[in-house]
């Protein structure tokens, strides 16, 4: 991903990103062993591309909340219900 970087693609994904009211979820890494199996990455890649994901999001100043994987589908319910009431 992004092997090439383009000033003007990053501008241009970010305004249009900017465009939508969105909900940015980061999950926090469970405390339980990583199984490779059925992965592309290995656990130190993974978490690798974590890092690297939440450094862009700050970097862009996107909000986000960190939660684990059984918070976050609450914690979305209850954002989306906020924004369309």
């Amino acid at each position: 991903y992004n092997q090439n970087p383009s000033f003007n693609i990053d501008v241009l994904v970010l305004e249009e990103f900017n465009k939508f009211k969105n909900i940015n979820i980061l999950l926090i890494k469970p405390n339980w062993k990583y199984q490779q199996e059925g992965r592309l990455q290995t656990e130190k890649e993974s978490l690798a591309i974590h890092t690297r994901i939440k450094d862009i999001l700050d970097i862009c100043s996107i909000p986000y909340k960190e939660l684990s994987s059984k918070d976050s589908l609450q914690y979305a319910k209850s954002m989306i219900y906020s924004t369309v009431e």
